[in-house]
């Protein structure tokens, strides 16, 4: 159990984007002395994960203290009436007698501030879009100079480095070294202006940043660890290094004084319940299963991926990957095992208890989504049809639930628009024993 009392103030310093191992500190590959000076009074969390690879699914699971899951999609509609959970981060803050400062740069003003930050008792401060990070260390020193009240200061930004990138200054392995080296510069100007004593800062980022791993680049739309893996530190009286899992919906009771636990297991989604090209992610332990609503985005082939993280950190050998077979459908035993995956260092049953917990944990979450769905649509039988779906394996209600995304929106998406083969990409469901359509299960 972690104890952790805040001191009057807390900064709440969190920046786009940022993967955990580009920072020194976290081990990273950048030197960060700033940072590895808050760090020498800080609690360092070395597996802290990200809830979502999406900036505003993953700033409300903080904010809200709740995974994308287990929160109504209207928290992510920007046209929609924003629901406020009344434990929010800020509510508490200000039952604990604090003033809210959000922090926001004119980017996330513009785009996402209705879907993220509305509906809170809160002065609001904008910044310059795009600045580097010590310009926005700047301005919250400028601006919680003069506050005398106890103040929670939430600032989460876009930070970029001057020149921007541009086909004359690509986005290279120097610019990513540029970027770090102003992080840390922000870091140092906290620490020279802001008193420990009375202050706790959280240094810590919304999600990472693909950066040509399985030649993927940005975020948003996968799950792998430099995504998911995020940096954090929140400063304390004396070095605390924690190698136990968290996840960043836990960041709301520490900081407003609720002891908590390792997480067991953590969670992390690409979309919001419903949506197309949805993957889910668990870890536990040192196993990680990701398992996607539409072949096409597993860059294995497969809609399922199992990784071991302690021998494969790099997520480069699917234990899942036999894509000569159905995407989702797997037996356990020696004849059907591909030679090309290294089994061997696993007792089969082994593997075959640990894909089906993985498989309920995420069919428990998309079928209880699916209800959702379906009583939000006017389903008379939604009741009914999750019933059904309960007596069959966990295999096939992912099965079910990924056919019935397909057969509703028709589409397989990524990055917004449809892939040229995409009609072939759609998963074939069609193995002995599936019903031939969703409908078909409800009768």
């Amino acid at each position: 159990m972690m104890t952790f009392k805040t001191k009057k103030n807390i900064i709440y310093f969190s920046i786009d984007g940022r993967r955990k191992d580009l920072y020194g500190t976290f081990g990273g590959a950048f030197p960060t002395p700033n940072l590895d000076r808050l760090a020498g009074k800080s609690i360092v969390f070395n597996k802290m994960y990200s809830a979502a690879t999406s900036t505003v699914m993953s700033l409300n699971s903080i904010i809200n203290g709740r995974y994308a899951h287990e929160m109504s999609d209207s928290v992510y509609d920007p046209l929609a009436k924003k629901v406020v959970f009344h434990d929010n981060l800020f509510e508490e803050m200000k039952r604990q007698g604090r003033k809210n400062i959000i922090f926001i740069d004119q980017y996330l003003k513009d785009g996402y501030f209705p879907s993220i930050f509305s509906g809170f008792d809160a002065e609001v401060v904008t910044a310059p879009k795009y600045a580097p990070s010590t310009e926005y260390a700047r301005k919250i020193i400028d601006v919680i100079k003069d506050e005398s009240e106890p103040f929670f200061a939430f600032f989460h930004f876009v930070a970029n480095v001057k020149p921007p990138v541009s086909k004359e200054n690509p986005d290279t392995l120097r610019k990513l070294e540029r970027l770090i080296r102003e992080d840390d510069n922000a870091i140092g100007l906290l620490l020279e202006h802001v008193n420990l004593d009375d202050t706790t800062i959280v240094f810590t980022s919304d999600h990472g940043n693909m950066q040509g791993e399985h030649k993927l680049y940005s975020h948003a739309f996968f799950l792998y660890e430099p995504l998911v893996r995020v940096p954090c530190l929140i400063s304390s009286d004396e070095k605390i290094v924690v190698d136990d899992l968290y996840s960043q919906t836990q960041l709301r009771n520490l900081l407003t004084g609720i002891d908590i636990e390792p997480s067991q297991e953590v969670y992390a989604d690409t979309q919001y319940k419903m949506q197309p090209h949805r993957i889910t992610m668990v870890v536990e332990g040192d196993f990680k299963y990701m398992a996607h609503y539409s072949p096409h985005t597993a860059v294995s082939g497969c809609q399922e991926e199992l990784y071991d993280l302690k021998i494969d950190p790099g997520e480069n050998r699917n234990l899942l990957h036999d894509v000569s077979k159905h995407p989702l459908l797997y037996t356990w035993n020696k004849k059907n095992m591909p030679t090309s995956v290294y089994y061997h260092e696993y007792e089969e049953v082994m593997l075959a208890v640990i894909i089906e917990n993985f498989r309920k944990k995420i069919a428990d979450i998309w079928r209880k989504n699916l209800k959702e769905s379906l009583i939000e649509e006017g389903e008379e039988n939604a009741e009914q049809i999750i019933a059904n779906m309960q007596t069959l394996s966990s295999f096939d209600q992912l099965a079910l639930v990924s056919s019935f995304m397909v057969d509703n929106t028709q589409e397989v998406w990524y990055q917004g628009s449809k892939p040229k083969n995409w009609q072939q990409l759609q998963p074939p469901f069609n193995y002995p024993g599936l019903p031939k359509s969703f409908r078909e299960a409800s009768l």
